[in-house]
């Protein structure tokens, strides 16, 4: 026996509904019958109503938007007169437009995806634009990409291939992808640069930091180092794109940064020779060497100037210059890196697994770049493993000092860094150093309103990681919690060395402080804290 589904069980109420008056005046149905009948008709629609409203909720909506949807359902049902039946009803019609609204939802559940499948097999017609899938988020292997074996330079073209000749590019909003060859992923990210990927704002590189690509920079031929700072300047005219994650971009910037110092060397050697023949400056310039040096002029997009979010692995600090216009930093460019900054979007900035020799040069590095990033607002940094005893105390807090004082961060991750007790003491004192002290007094507005204002309007870090630091005293993490006028709000001690006698330290300069949120993960205290702590990864 079949069961009639909702969506028909609607369609046939509002179309028992309507009526048709030479029916009526052929049965000459009593009044009273009709008058029963239609109450009968209009407690069914408003129940199959309600039934779908409870379903779209099941799914994750709120009450408010399923009402509207279902309302939205029952009056785009089509009526007596339309010509065709429930089952005809094409989900891509205009009628049905309402099922828009419903599309984020339902495609973040793969589940409900089946459903609507299995209950109507216009869903085909649904996601498809002249026989392409208009999507918005892909997943990438070599399988779906249908990798060709020869991967010589001279045969290397844009690799849209396998499902990507299946999809509308247009539509294109995130894409992440696993490829372990070097030049399957620049032949990729080619393609994207150069199709129509208007819309597209999120780049991912899958592959683990445990397990790089077979070709690293070090033992890729001159020719590919070029072909990677092409890539390089050919992503930064997608006019959409702000965020780039994984280690290939790592790869691009070193390789733009090379491009254009190789660039320059060869301009100065020219330059050389042909003030030795006295030949004058201006002939001096060889037009060849701006094929060198694929970088956009100053005036133009490039790879950095859009991007909100960039996540990099295995990353020389130095190679930060890869994002700059040229792609390194010219002569005298640097003192006008405030008034035209070359990254002037960028919000979150994560270097992972940085080099574990001379790490105070690099964070000089990353100190030099903050002017060029003037409203980044989390930074990160992770280093590989080496004795805390290296590090260039004084670099590290003329950086904690940068950020603290003339930035916007307002949170710094700090995990994997190696600090040690003496690296722990020097961010602390640099953050309780550089405090803004912000006083409201004489504008009576009370002592509970006052204090509040004082919190909201406290500058520097609020947010605070230092795990797997290797840290044993909190002597001073304690001080520093204890400064007047401190914005820090949130604390992160998790995986360190510490035990119950720094714990009980701890929790008497909590009380003293603005801390609201106190993270202990992987720890050895069992002391209670006196504000909201999370003592497990998974909490």
């Amino acid at each position: 026996m079949r069961v009639e589904s909702s969506w028909e069980t609607l369609w046939r109420l509002k179309h028992d509904r309507r009526g048709d008056g030479h029916a009526n005046r052929a049965n000459r149905v009593p009044a009273a019958s009709i008058r029963s009948s239609s109450c009968a008709m209009v407690e069914g629609v408003v129940g199959v109503t309600l039934h779908l409203e409870d379903f779209l909720m099941q799914q994750g909506l709120c009450q408010a938007r399923a009402a509207a949807v279902a309302a939205a359902a029952l009056a785009a049902l089509p009526s007596r007169d339309d010509a065709c039946s429930p089952s005809e009803v094409s989900l891509a019609s205009q009628r049905l437009r309402f099922i828009w609204v419903l599309l984020p939802e339902f495609l973040e559940r793969p589940t409900s995806v089946a459903a609507a499948a299995g209950a109507s097999r216009a869903m085909q017609s649904f996601l498809s634009e002249q026989k392409k899938l208009r999507v918005s988020h892909l997943s990438l292997h070599p399988n779906s990409l249908m990798l060709e074996g020869d991967h010589s330079m001279h045969s290397l073209r844009p690799a849209l291939t396998g499902c990507l000749t299946k999809v509308t590019l247009d539509s294109l909003v995130s894409v992440q992808f696993h490829m372990p060859r070097l030049l399957d992923v620049l032949a990729l990210l080619e393609g994207f640069a150069c199709s129509s990927c208007r819309c597209l704002r999120k780049v991912v590189d899958r592959q683990s930091r445990w397990r790089p690509r077979e070709l690293r920079f070090e033992l890729m031929e001159e020719d590919q180092r070029l072909y990677a700072a092409t890539v390089a300047d050919l992503l930064g005219s997608l006019p959409a794109l702000q965020h780039l994650e994984g280690p290939i971009f790592s790869v691009l910037l070193r390789a733009r940064r090379h491009a254009a110092v190789a660039a320059r060397a060869e301009a100065a050697t020219s330059a050389s020779s042909a003030q030795d023949r006295g030949e004058p400056k201006a002939q001096s310039m060889p037009a060849a060497s701006s094929t060198r040096a694929p970088c956009l002029p100053i005036v133009g997009r490039h790879i950095g100037s859009g991007l909100r979010v960039l996540h990099l692995v295995d990353l020389c600090a130095a190679d930060l210059s890869g994002l700059l216009p040229h792609g390194a930093i010219p002569e005298g460019y640097s003192q006008h890196s405030a008034s035209n900054p070359s990254c002037p979007n960028l919000h979150k900035l994560l270097l992972l697994n940085l080099p574990a020799a001379a790490p105070g040069l690099t964070v000089q590095v990353v100190e030099k770049f903050l002017s060029h990033a003037p409203d980044l607002k989390e930074l990160q940094l992770d280093f590989q493993y080496f004795d805390p005893g290296f590090w260039d105390l004084e670099a590290l807090e003329a950086l904690v000092a940068r950020i603290q004082v003339t930035s916007k961060i307002s949170k710094l991750v700090l995990d994997w860094c190696r600090l040690g007790d003496a690296g722990v003491r020097c961010v602390c004192a640099a953050l309780a150093k550089h405090t803004s002290n912000f006083c409201l007094a004489g504008n009576h507005i009370g002592d509970g309103l006052c204090r509040e204002k004082c919190v909201e309007s406290k500058t520097g870090v609020k947010e605070l990681s230092l795990a797997h630091c290797e840290l044993k005293d909190l002597t001073s993490v304690c001080e520093m919690l204890e400064t007047p006028g401190l914005a820090l709000t949130s604390l992160d001690l998790s995986a360190n060395g510490f035990g119950d006698e720094e714990g009980l330290k701890l929790a008497r300069s909590l009380q003293l402080s603005s801390i609201k949120e106190l993270r202990l993960r992987d720890s050895q205290v069992s002391e209670r804290m006196p504000v909201k702590t999370k003592w497990s990864w998974s909490s």
